[in-house]
């Protein structure tokens, strides 16, 4: 009767299992990410205005609905955001009435917007441009 395999085959065994483990750890991971619908908390939107209604020159503003909370005169072409993946977040901007922008960086997972305003970069007009 042979003794039970030790050394090199047993540790061979165990890293194999442990690849294994880990690489199926990974895709479930990847796979999570892909069923979870961002859609239905960010909601890219065209705001029509008196003015835009009314003169055929004038074009509807743009929104963004983020968990319920609407930013007004984002920047940039549909879907007006980009995905920060590795964050679980999502960047735009927004114009303000002077002209100057404001970049938000809001993050999905704790629901909180981190705004840096006031800027004038002329950044975000090009977010998402073909």
């Amino acid at each position: 009767m042979k003794p039970p395999s030790t050394g090199p085959q047993l540790l061979s065994n165990h890293s194999k299992m442990r690849r294994w483990i880990v690489g199926s750890f990974g895709v479930l991971l990847i796979l999570a990410w892909l069923v979870i619908d961002h859609s239905k908390r960010i909601k890219p939107m065209k705001v029509h205005t008196l003015g835009s209604l009314v003169n055929i020159h004038a074009s509807a503003g743009q929104a963004l609905r983020v968990d319920g909370k609407v930013y007004q005169s984002v920047k940039g072409y549909f879907p007006y955001y980009l995905v920060i993946t590795n964050r679980d977040s999502i960047f735009f901007v927004t114009e303000q009435a002077n002209g100057r922008e404001t970049f938000h960086v809001y993050s999905l997972r704790e629901k909180e917007d981190l705004m840096f305003p006031d800027l004038h970069w002329g950044v975000g007009s090009h977010i998402h441009s073909p």
